[in-house]
């Protein structure tokens, strides 16, 4: 049962609103390129440490801790991308996305489940981007291709497949739990704070491995290390950390301020 209103909400919005810039590119796309864009803002009837189970078939997901004064949102964009002379083809086919969304609890815990999923004869055209913002973030699980996935200031461990995008995970926890990262067609970065801890396995097939640990115990064994694997231990875990990626890169940041990055922040 879906357990959330349409509304806008103000607070911890799911994203910041669309400028002019990004106005007048959504209307240039939909004129010349036919691009749609549909939007919708949900607010998400959770509190405290929330684990999110995210299924999406193709798009862009972002899940990010926000105030604990803040009410919890999801943000969601449908697009349809059919090309020149086909936006109405691109307007009618948001019909035939469906996302679904639901609340469970069990005991103190919670968990937000979101699938989106097409039944559009050109599913190619299509995706859905998805924004979350909680209070707490627990566990995270997220199944999407076509598209870059965030999260950041996880407290528990994360389980992400993607493909054709980059993967991106920051904490300022001191997590404990073990890690599943999949990816290909993209990169992955791993971002935490010097209290982590963890045993690492990394691959990156057709790429290389970056390592910038500035605080913490970090042992890294010789024996099958070289430019694409890694094998190393944080602060003295057991948890597995295994980070894959086929034609894509891996860094690893260890330090103060992991959640802080841009453009020359990687």
């Amino acid at each position: 049962m879906t357990a959330a209103v349409l509304l806008a909400v103000p607070g911890c919005t799911a994203s910041t609103r669309p400028g002019l810039g990004q106005g007048l590119g959504r209307i240039w796309n939909q004129t010349f390129h036919g691009h749609v864009h549909q939007d919708e803002e949900i607010e998400i009837p959770a509190t405290g440490v929330t684990d999110v189970e995210v299924d999406n078939f193709a798009g862009h997901v972002r899940i990010v801790r926000c105030r604990a004064s803040s009410q919890a949102t999801m943000s969601i964009t449908r697009r349809g991308t059919h090309g020149i002379g086909r936006s109405a083809a691109a307007s009618d086919s948001m019909d035939e996305i469906a996302v679904d969304y639901f609340v469970e609890t069990d005991g103190e815990r919670q968990r937000f489940v979101v699938r989106a999923k097409t039944d559009h004869l050109e599913p190619w055209f299509q995706a859905v981007d998805i924004d979350i913002r909680l209070e707490r973030v627990g566990i995270v699980v997220v199944r999407t291709k076509d598209g870059h996935v965030e999260v950041v200031d996880f407290e528990d461990g994360v389980d992400i497949e993607s493909s054709n995008g980059d993967v991106r995970v920051s904490t300022r926890a001191a997590l404990k739990q073990p890690s599943t990262i999949l990816n290909q067609d993209g990169s992955i970065a791993w971002r935490v704070g010097p209290h982590a801890s963890g045993l690492f396995d990394a691959e990156a097939v057709h790429g290389t491995i970056r390592t910038d640990v500035l605080k913490g115990k970090w042992n890294s064994s010789r024996s099958g290390n070289d430019l694409d694997s890694l094998h190393a231990q944080l602060n003295g875990g057991t948890a597995r950390i295994a980070l894959r990626t086929v034609d894509g890169n891996i860094s690893v940041y260890v330090g103060e301020h992991p959640t802080e990055y841009g453009t020359f922040v990687r």
